[in-house]
């Protein structure tokens, strides 16, 4: 049985070697099948029929080798992404948003130029800038600047006429209370120091909202205090404003309009 497998063996191998190796190995098989051998029908049948599946599983096994690493990328680029792919992409939610630090790159000085009792007038103000509740504007070089409390800043206007409380301009920061509770403790402060509510009284700004306006004196006014509200997401902001009735048309004024109108916050 050896030596005749050992002779059908090398009788195989010549008919595989005289195949072009271009073809497929289907073809190969059909070929050598056909071929004329020195051996009994029945014997050489059955070994052509074993040994050319043998070489039809290997062959198969190479070709499916071969397109498994091109289906897996062995050894490869990683495969580009579609240009449509990239541009439908979702936004990341968990990139994270850094907050907005324009408040504190602003110039150093701010000239306002305006009319005081009718003449043009060109005044110079300087940036502030609080870290702690987060906010920049511009101020009066000569104002005097108080934060004696986390939640607010105090501006006194250091005019030598004026006496340091009797002209200032508060910040007060409200993170969590209502609008309506921080304009209700304004009012009743005002009533009970004597204020009268000018509901006339209006103020142009840019931003934020004026919501009352107070006075002192019978005859004659000689205090004025108001309030404006600014919403914010980090909640509410209180300007309040106290001046001497005579500054009403002097650059305090100017000052304090200006104060609100460049608030600019974190």
């Amino acid at each position: 049985m050896s030596d005749r497998f050992e002779k059908g063996m090398k009788e195989l191998s010549k008919g595989y070697e005289n195949q072009p190796l271009s073809k497929p190995p289907e073809t190969i098989y059909e070929n050598v099948k056909k071929a004329p051998m020195n051996k009994p029908k029945k014997y050489r049948m059955a070994f052509l029929n074993v040994a050319a599946t043998l070489l039809l599983v290997i062959g198969g096994g190479i070709l499916g080798g071969s397109y498994l690493m091109n289906e897996n990328n062995v050894s490869q680029e990683p495969p580009a992404v579609p240009a449509d792919d990239l541009e439908n992409e979702e936004p990341d939610d968990r990139v994270h948003v850094e907050e907005n630090q324009e408040y504190a790159s602003r110039d150093d000085t701010f000239i306002h130029e305006y009319e005081l009792e009718g003449m043009p007038e060109t005044f110079e103000y300087l940036l502030y800038i609080n870290e702690q509740i987060g906010f920049s504007t511009y101020i009066e070089e000569q104002f005097e600047v108080s934060s004696t409390e986390s939640d607010r800043v105090t501006f006194y206007s250091m005019y030598g006429a004026v006496e340091r409380e009797d002209a200032f301009i508060q910040i007060i920061h409200h993170p969590e209370k209502d609008p309506e509770v921080i304009e209700s403790v304004f009012r009743n402060k005002m009533a009970s120091e004597g204020y009268t509510e000018n509901r006339e009284a209006d103020i142009t700004l840019s931003q934020g909202e004026m919501k009352s306006y107070w006075v002192k004196g019978d005859s004659a006014p000689s205090e004025v205090q108001y309030q404006i509200l600014l919403d914010h997401k980090e909640g509410w902001f209180e300007i309040r404003v106290k001046k001497p009735a005579s500054l009403s048309e002097g650059r305090f004024t100017q000052s304090a309009k200006l104060f609100v109108d460049e608030l600019m916050f974190r």
